[in-house]
C-alpha cells in the first residue's frame, strides 16, 4: 500500500471520528417517544420573538455550525450528506432538490411546524424511526430555539 494512499485512508477516518465526536456532544439523556413529541407550545415563544426582530443569535450560529458537517444553508447550496436547509419551512417536509429522504420522513408528508422540528432536532431517531439522519440531536431546548429561529431566517 502506497503512502498516500494511507494518507487517504487515515484522513477519511479522522474525518469520520470528528462527525461522530460532533454527534457525541449532545449525547441524549434517556426519555421516552411521548416526551419527544410532547413539547409545549410556551418553549417556542422566544425563538417566534427572535426570528421578528430578524436577528441571529451567537448560539445560533454556534449550533448551526454543527449542521454544517452534513447540510449546506445558502440558496441553491450544494447537497452534502444531508439536504440543504434553505427555505426548510416553506417547503414539504421531505421536499429538496437533489436528495432522497427516508421513506418514514417522506411518508410523514406536510411542512415542518416548530414545535415538530423541535422534537425532531431533540431526538431525529426518535421522532422518525428509520430516519437518514445520523446526529443524536440537541438536548438543550433553547439551543434548539435558537437553530429554529435561524432556520426561520433562511428564505425569501
Amino acid at each position: 500500500m502506497s503512502g498516500t494512499r494511507i494518507i487517504k485512508y487515515f484522513g477519511v477516518l479522522l474525518g469520520a471520528m470528528g462527525l461522530l465526536w460532533l454527534a457525541g456532544t449532545d449525547a441524549l439523556a434517556d426519555s421516552t417517544k411521548a416526551e419527544a413529541k410532547n413539547i409545549p407550545h410556551t418553549e417556542m415563544i422566544a425563538a417566534v420573538e427572535s426570528h421578528q426582530s430578524g436577528k441571529t443569535s451567537k448560539r445560533a450560529k454556534k449550533v448551526s455550525k454543527k449542521c454544517a458537517a452534513c447540510h449546506t444553508f445558502k440558496k441553491g447550496g450544494k447537497t452534502k450528506l444531508g439536504p440543504n436547509l434553505w427555505n426548510l419551512f416553506n417547503r414539504g417536509r421531505a421536499d429538496a432538490p437533489k436528495y432522497r429522504f427516508s421513506k418514514p420522513l417522506a411518508k410523514m408528508g406536510g411542512k415542518w411546524s416548530d414545535n415538530e422540528l423541535d422534537s425532531f432536532l431533540k431526538s431525529p431517531k426518535r421522532f422518525v424511526p428509520g430516519t437518514k439522519m445520523v446526529f443524536r440531536g440537541l438536548r438543550k431546548a433553547k439551543d434548539r430555539k435558537a437553530l429554529i429561529n435561524y432556520l426561520r431566517t433562511l428564505s425569501d
